[in-house]
């Protein structure tokens, strides 16, 4: 022992170990003194950060406001905390569940955030108003853009539905003055059927920002042709059997309206193209046409249209002491009927019953034609005019004589001269294409017909369809 002592090496070694234990000692204190370490904490701030806006009663309120709209967030955590936070993942929420009409302070909340974080909101909360809602009912308003092509006109476009709900708070229910839609109809040839959307303006024609409930409705525009509305001429042609006359005529559609170019419609006044032939008629029959489209004609309203002719047994009957009207006399002539001397004639007619009950003399026309004779005795056939479906029977005068001479400045102990030149009746009597009557030159055969329909000539037409016996005559 006493050597180790005495040997520096021994004594270096035991040193260097009592310096190591030493130190092991201190360490261990001090950290025993100092205790466990602390996590470290920080903060993170979100500017301008929106609010999202939940449990609003969309039926009954309007939310007019809330302000702030956007609002600062700081989270607090550790690093390792924050590093987790995706804030787009997160979102503040405004809860306007319970809340009803009128101004309020309510808190925000935040959902979406780690349990380990502190959320902080600035401000922690808004002002809201909110406004009840009432619904107005309101007219729909189409309004047409362009125009239709040349020639072709406009209706009023009509909306299905035609009245709709604008749902808006009470403050600005008076500000609501129309819904309106457009439709396009620029270039149109025929009419125009849209779904058209709708929204609601206020006086000054600016959009509104309100619920139009339906928003889009459907919408049709006529849009025609040029038309013009005439009368429907059916000619009666043929004349009925011996015996039988024609009580009366009836046609579901008098007039007709007919759609076609501007320069046709010009020179149309009526619309012809329907006959009836009355040469085999013996009892009451009705017809059915479908009128005929002309040449430029697009459309006919109606396009069918039916016709009934009702035959009885004829009857005869003597217009007695008729006078004799002289057409076409010249001043510088004087004009005698020499016979019959009276100047008139009795007219034998042959008619319906009812027509001949109500027949009078001055419905009647006995005509001589003394147009162009030079001075002279003249033997000139007669013409009966008469009313529809009246003829003239057998037996009537066929011919009389008049004296055409020189008119002198004084004239005396002459027979007096028929009535003086006299038009043809009105009601256009006799004329090709209207109802009835018919001319009559001396003794006409029996039968009643004629024509009937609008005045003018009749420019080609179409057989009726095969009608349906009536029964027999009365």
């Amino acid at each position: 022992m006493d050597n180790w002592l005495r040997n520096n090496n021994i004594i270096r070694i035991v040193a260097v170990v009592v310096g190591l234990l030493l130190w092991v000692i201190v360490r261990l204190d001090v950290q025993n003194a100092s205790g466990p370490t602390q996590p470290t904490t920080v903060s993170q701030t979100y500017t301008s950060q929106s609010i999202k806006v939940v449990g609003l009663d969309e039926e009954r309120y309007t939310l007019l406001s809330y302000e702030p709209t956007k609002v600062s967030l700081t989270v607090i955590g550790t690093a390792a905390a924050l590093r987790r936070v995706e804030i787009e993942d997160y979102r503040i929420v405004l809860d306007l569940t319970d809340v009803q009409s009128g101004e309020h302070l309510v808190s925000l909340t935040h959902e979406g955030f780690p349990s380990n974080v502190q959320v902080v909101l600035d401000p922690p909360n808004v002002s809201v108003s909110l406004d009840e809602k009432e619904r107005k009912e309101v007219p729909v308003t189409i309004n047409m853009i362009g125009s239709p092509a040349d020639g072709f006109t406009a209706g009023e476009p009509v909306a299905q539905p035609n009245r709709v709900n604008v749902t808006v708070s009470s403050s600005l229910a008076d500000q609501v003055a129309s819904v309106v839609g457009l439709i396009d109809i620029d270039g149109a040839r025929e009419s125009v059927r849209q779904q058209v959307k709708l929204v609601a303006l206020d006086q000054d024609g600016a959009e509104l920002d309100v619920a139009v409930t339906p928003n889009v409705v459907d919408v049709e525009v006529p849009i025609t042709s040029p038309f013009k509305t005439v009368p429907l001429q059916i000619l009666l042609e043929g004349e009925t059997p011996p015996g039988f006359a024609v009580g009366a005529f009836e046609q579901s559609a008098g007039e007709v309206t007919v759609f076609a170019p501007q320069a046709f419609l010009n020179s149309l006044e009526f619309y012809d193209g329907l006959r009836i032939n009355l040469a085999a008629l013996t009892a009451t029959r009705t017809f059915e046409f479908d009128v005929p489209l002309k040449d430029g004609v697009e459309r006919i309203d109606p396009g069918k249209v039916t016709a009934k002719v009702t035959i009885v047994p004829a009857v005869n009957a003597t217009l007695p002491a008729v006078p004799l009207t002289l057409n076409g006399k010249r001043a510088e002539y004087e004009y005698r009927v020499t016979a019959p001397e009276a100047g008139t004639v009795d007219v034998l007619v042959e008619a319906a019953p009812d027509i001949i009950k109500n027949l009078a003399a001055d419905e009647v026309n006995a005509i001589v034609d003394v147009s162009n004779l030079p001075p002279g005795v003249h033997e000139l056939p007669v013409e009966y005019t008469l009313p529809s479906f009246v003829e003239a029977a057998d037996g009537n005068v066929g011919t009389v004589t008049v004296e055409v001479a020189a008119a002198s400045e004084e004239t005396s102990g002459e027979p007096a001269e028929p009535a003086d030149d006299a038009e043809a009746p009105e009601d256009g009597s006799g004329a090709a294409g209207t109802p009835g009557g018919g001319t009559g030159s001396g003794g006409g055969t029996g039968g009643s017909g004629g024509s009937t329909g609008g005045s003018g000539t009749d420019s080609g037409g179409e057989a009726a369809s095969d009608g349906q016996d009536d029964g027999p005559p009365a």
